[in-house]
């Protein structure tokens, strides 16, 4: 029972604001039937990430990687395994997913897009997590939609890379979540010195900032639909 309170917990958030920004622009063509490959995409993308995870490790342990310190090994594992694997293949997922949408393609549609893969991706995860947390922890990462978060913010920047052409947006788009990611997880660590208040602040800050960048993201949903410039279609010919 208490497994299945913290999958509604984790899950319901995401499928909600899936349903919402599937409705944004449901008179267009094409777009419903976008989000929804975005959102199965986001969710596929966790097997290319469980197989990239798995042949590294492998790799790793052929090359001593047992052998590094405990805090190392965590260090590795967030920084790389996870934060980078997960970021990594949801770009490229979303990429695929931009390829082959349907109909006219806007700039806003490339931050929903990219929202949604993030959205599914996280539900999966947190279904897993589900059989190894509390329902409280459940309700955390359910409000908190990290995935979704990082995925607005890459798409955010992706969407301003594509209007200015400025090569910096595009490095943005990969850092900022990669590195937010990374070090959330990497201060999660059983290794760390607990008693260190820092590791305690870190983890809840950015738990926190992934709160409030729900409601920003949100705000900014609401709004852009109106602005006429992120209306504007993109030029997908180099996708094609």
């Amino acid at each position: 029972m208490d497994i299945l309170l913290v999958v509604l917990a984790s899950v319901i958030p995401a499928l909600l604001l899936y349903l919402w920004l599937r409705s944004l622009n449901k008179e267009k063509e094409g777009y419903r039937e976008n989000c929804r490959k975005s959102m199965l995409n986001g969710i596929v993308s966790s097997g290319a990430i469980v197989l990239s995870c798995l042949i590294l490790s492998i790799i790793f342990s052929l090359v001593g990687f047992d052998k590094l310190p405990p805090l190392a090994r965590d260090a590795v594992k967030c920084f790389i395994l996870f934060a980078l694997m997960e970021e990594l293949w949801k770009f490229l997922y979303f990429r695929k997913t931009l390829k082959k949408a349907v109909g006219v393609v806007s700039y806003l549609d490339v931050i929903v897009f990219m929202t949604l893969v993030g959205a599914g991706f996280g539900i999966l995860e947190d279904i897993v997590y589900a059989f190894t947390t509390s329902v409280g922890q459940g309700i955390v990462r359910g409000v908190t939609m990290g995935h979704a978060v990082y995925g607005f913010v890459m798409g955010y920047f992706i969407a301003k890379a594509m209007r200015t052409s400025k090569n910096g947006y595009n490095v943005a788009a990969f850092l900022i979540p990669y590195f937010w990611h990374a070090i959330y997880d990497f201060t999660l660590s059983e290794n760390l010195p607990r008693d260190q208040f820092i590791f305690d602040f870190i983890p809840v800050t950015l738990a926190f900032l992934e709160f409030i960048m729900v409601f920003v993201m949100i705000v900014f949903f609401r709004k852009a639909r109106n602005k006429p410039e992120y209306n504007e279609p993109i030029d997908r010919s180099e996708d094609a």
